[in-house]
């Protein structure tokens, strides 16, 4: 399959198949619960069909159905093991729709929470803290003996517990149960969002003295490793007078460390008042951001395009491993890295091949990953940017003459033909004026681009949108990028000279500072959010066909008539 680049050229993406046969695979997996072997049998009949029929016509359009077709059972049959599949030990076939009383020990493999009640919430008496994790199971302790069990559980202690850390290993005694779906129609599925996670069970205890630490931080693995230097982080790039509570330093651990669950409540709402709270979410958007980072450096040490991308995915790994380990960055990550790969191996990027593959890379790894929302979010950005920013573009120059000069100017550059009107060259003013403008005129594309595609998505899955999304992340691209690139300045600087605080520390403050005023002022106006109820899949389904064929076919949509239906 080809894919249309901005510019009109045709390239080929072969993964493309592939990936759109996973995603189907797992999707009808997902609706049907189809049996693998089931699954395996039907797609070796059609496959078998398909294949004479490809080799017989030697049919380009067969050879492609047979791809999709054999991916599409590979999804099924991943997403029927991640989801319905355990060894005989799996601790998910010890628990049961009613709970009942087990001894476990295992691993705590997540930093535990100290859970609160929000102050705001109606209850009738007074609650104390929990204390939540994630118990990587070992044993069930038997009437005689311990049994060996594997699985992960979600434990919840109904008593804060201070002392426990990441990496210990626990005696825990408690209810041991299967999680149900909600009784409520449109109730979210923490159990389904559970599974999807890889947590089949839960077990709750009433008392913090039912957990028994047998050893502390038992092997200092990969994962306990890896959050020493993301304490050691922190460190460096808050200040020493900061408090970890104060809600400046939250938004700096979140935008430059991935740490959104520091972001104070106030704020996190402010920013999604606004539209903006992908810049909290340590995703593709700070990846491209430090990748534009590590590019423009190398660049000026006189790198070529093929060292620039190696010199950007070793930074791109080095931040998800130190970022906070969720699935978000992980997969900007992924994406980011195979970009820099498709430009080491062949000098440019072709986006929709290695998006393909970094979608069949994360998929084979966790099938589940597509009902994500952060997943869908990821995915639709960069493709709107990409290629929805040049239809909207488009658009707009037809308006606005400040574009329509613009590209006069580039166009006469590129020819080489004197421009009209303009028999010198452009002086030092109109330079500066153009690029401030052509920078208006991409973040003005880019925003609207990103704010139409995302828009479904937003009101399907949090049944709200952010009618000014696309304005306020005009106004505040830039300062956002100005406190991450500050932040990942001084977490590097800093750790190689401590003593760089005096000066990288007041200009962080500054920026957040200004940014966070910006924030919530912008949150204060009227009308940033609106609210109502969730449309249909089909109607998503629906609006997405309508915007890919408007790409695809543009002088389709070229009557006014058709404008306005969209």
């Amino acid at each position: 399959m080809h894919s249309e680049t901005p510019g009109g050229n045709s390239r080929p993406a072969p993964l493309l198949p592939i990936a759109i046969g996973l995603i189907a695979g797992i999707s009808i997996d997902n609706a049907l619960g189809v049996s693998p072997p089931l699954a395996v049998a039907m797609t070796g009949c059609v496959g078998l069909i398909l294949v004479l029929l490809a080799v017989s016509r030697r049919s380009h359009t067969a050879q492609i159905a047979v791809i999709i077709l054999l991916a599409t059972a590979t999804g099924a049959v991943r997403h029927a093991v991640k989801m319905r599949y355990f060894p005989p030990h799996h601790i998910a076939r010890l628990a049961e729709d009613e709970p009942r009383i087990l001894t476990v020990t295992g691993r705590i493999i997540t930093p535990p929470r100290i859970v609160e009640t929000p102050s705001d919430a109606a209850i009738a008496y007074a609650v104390s803290p929990k204390t939540r994790f994630v118990l990587d199971v070992h044993a069930v302790e038997g009437n005689e003996s311990s049994i060996d069990a594997a699985g992960r559980i979600d434990v919840s202690i109904k008593e804060p517990i201070l002392l426990a850390q990441l990496g210990d290993d626990v005696r825990i005694t408690g209810r041991l149960y299967r999680p149900m779906p909600p009784a409520n129609p449109g109730a979210r599925d923490w159990a389904l969002q559970n599974r999807r996670a890889g947590i089949h069970a839960a077990l709750s205890t009433d008392h913090a003295a039912a957990v028994v630490t047998t050893r502390r931080q038992a092997s200092q693995g990969l994962a306990e490793i890896l959050d020493s230097f993301r304490r050691r982080a922190i460190r460096f790039l808050l200040n020493e007078s900061t408090l970890e509570d104060d809600p400046a330093a939250g938004v700096l651990t979140a935008m430059v460390l991935g740490q959104r669950s520091q972001v104070d409540k106030t704020l996190n709402e402010a920013f999604i008042r606004t539209g903006a709270a992908h810049f909290l979410a340590a995703s593709g958007l700070h990846v491209g951001w430090l990748a534009l980072i590590g590019w423009w450096f190398a660049r000026l040490a006189g790198m070529s395009n093929r060292q620039c991308a190696a010199i950007v995915a070793l930074l791109i790994i080095v931040y998800v491993l130190l970022a906070e380990p969720r699935p978000s960055i992980l997969r900007a990550g992924t994406i980011g890295v195979l970009a820099c790969f498709g430009i080491y191996r062949s000098g440019q990027s072709n986006t929709l091949n290695w998006l393909a593959a970094s979608a069949i890379l994360l998929l084979m790894m966790d099938p589940t990953d597509v009902f994500r929302p952060a997943f869908q979010f990821s995915y639709v950005a960069v493709l709107s940017i990409v290629y929805l920013r040049p239809v909207v573009d488009a658009v707009l120059t037809r308006r606005i003459k400040a574009f329509q000069r613009l590209d006069a100017l580039d166009a006469a550059v590129d020819s080489a033909v004197p421009i009209p009107l303009t028999p010198k060259l452009p002086r030092k003013r109109e330079l500066v004026t153009n690029g401030l403008l052509r920078a208006i005129r991409l973040t003005l594309t880019a925003s609207l681009a990103v704010w139409i595609a995302n828009i479904p998505l937003a009101a399907y899955h949090f049944n709200r949108i952010a009618p000014l999304g696309w304005l306020y992340n005009i106004f505040l691209w830039i300062p956002a990028f100005i406190v991450t690139a500050f932040g990942f300045v001084k977490v590097v600087v800093g750790a190689a000279l401590p003593s760089s605080a005096l000066l990288t520390a007041p200009l962080l403050d500054a920026a957040t500072t200004c940014f966070l005023w910006l924030v919530q002022h912008l949150a204060s106006i009227p009308g940033g959010l609106a609210s109502g109820n969730s449309p249909s899949l089909l109607w998503v389904v629906a609006v997405y066909v309508v915007i890919a064929f408007r790409i695809w076919r543009p002088t389709f949509f070229e009557t006014r008539i058709w404008t306005i239906a969209i």
